[in-house]
């Protein structure tokens, strides 16, 4: 207890110290963000502070910029870095870089995480607890015996799914650019963030994360065959809006049909936009700034762009009920030769970057799809 209770002080002392170069990652947010992380994750052992001061330390970061360059670290920093749980060859990113602990914006318009609860586990799958609520009552007599209000209690299991990006280039490229590993690691967030705004919302389950599309399976359709008109968008908005949902519910759906939403009050009386004159500009938090409907209102570039028959072209709901979980350290692996079909070196190095997560609903109950007829 007294080296777990260590470690958590020193995890506390490594977070208020570090910065942090990815331009969307606040300071102030992030060590927040970490501090709970550390709440949550630690345990009896301190497991989480524990890779905070292995992959943190100024020795283990510069050792693991050597070893993406290809140049040899000291003893202290390959000392530092068997340190780290690895893998083949594989070490673990330092903290302040790591996209599955660092919170960061996407460069797609992808809000899923920004909105959805996001997770953290040291483990391949992630357990939690959820209900859609219990009922109170008022007992009709005194004395009288209570009724049963047991909540329907569901135990959903996520697991982490493995992702993985390869980036190569030739050894002349590699001796006139210079170090290129900087810039893979930018370029493979980039691709992680590509990835997640496909795969959170229409991802199957199957290897890879459950869509939030995929499991929202509560559909509204328009009124008219191939139209989208104002009753569908009060109907739609109707069907959520007195449940217990509706208090935290978000509109999710592509800028196109934002803008044919727009077109629906040309006298300016129907109010179906808040706040007309601010144009589209985006809070800092990526939401529009106009909220449809009164409700913070998200764009998303994977969804539907076209109202046509059978395509799903809004999502509504309370994203509390839409869980990713990512499994905290990426794994980052140089290779330092590249060899050709007859297993003969080419010429050719390259970076291979490796990490899991997963995704759920978790209540069906707290999203609704609109679908044209």
């Amino acid at each position: 207890e007294e080296a777990t209770r260590e470690l958590r002080e020193r995890g506390l002392r490594a977070i208020e110290r570090s910065s942090f170069p990815h331009p969307s990652a606040a300071k102030e947010s992030t060590q927040e963000h970490l501090e709970r992380m550390a709440e949550q994750l630690d345990g009896k052992t301190g497991e989480f502070s524990r890779h905070l001061l292995v992959t943190g330390s100024p020795t283990y970061r510069s050792g693991f910029v050597k070893a993406m360059g290809g140049a040899a670290p000291t003893p202290e920093e390959t000392r530092a870095l068997s340190l780290a749980p690895g893998e083949k060859g594989g070490f673990m990113l330092p903290f302040t870089l790591d996209p599955t602990i660092i919170p960061t914006s996407n460069g797609t318009r992808n809000p899923l995480r920004a909105i959805s609860r996001v997770e953290q586990t040291t483990t391949n799958e992630w357990k939690g607890v959820t209900s859609d609520g219990m009922t109170a009552s008022y007992r009709e007599a005194e004395g009288e015996e209570t009724t049963d209000d047991s909540p329907k209690v569901a135990q959903p299991a996520i697991e982490a799914h493995a992702a993985d990006a390869f980036g190569q280039w030739t050894y002349e490229f590699g001796q006139d650019y210079g170090s290129i590993a900087p810039e893979l690691a930018k370029l493979v967030q980039q691709a992680k963030d590509d990835l997640e705004a496909v795969k959170f919302a229409t991802g199957s389950g199957e290897k890879e994360p459950f869509g939030v599309l995929t499991g929202a399976t509560e559909v509204l359709e328009t009124a008219e065959t191939g139209k989208f008109g104002v009753a569908d968008l009060y109907a739609f908005e109707e069907t959520l809006a007195d449940t217990r949902f509706g208090v935290n519910a978000r509109f999710v759906g592509k800028r196109s049909v934002y803008n044919k939403t727009r077109q629906f009050d040309t006298a300016g009386g129907a109010n179906l936009w808040i706040r007309l004159g601010e144009g589209f500009a985006r809070r800092p938090d990526g939401a529009l700034s106009q909220g449809l409907l009164g409700y913070p209102t998200y764009e998303l570039s994977t969804m539907e762009s076209k109202v046509e028959t059978g395509k799903i072209i809004l999502l509504f709901g309370d994203f509390d009920y839409y869980i990713i979980v990512d499994r905290i350290g990426m794994m980052a692996k140089p290779i330092d030769n590249i060899p050709g079909p007859n297993g003969r070196p080419t010429g050719q190095a390259g970076l291979y970057f490796f990490w899991r997560n997963g995704a759920k609903v978790v209540s069906k109950k707290a999203f609704r799809k609109l679908k044209v007829k």
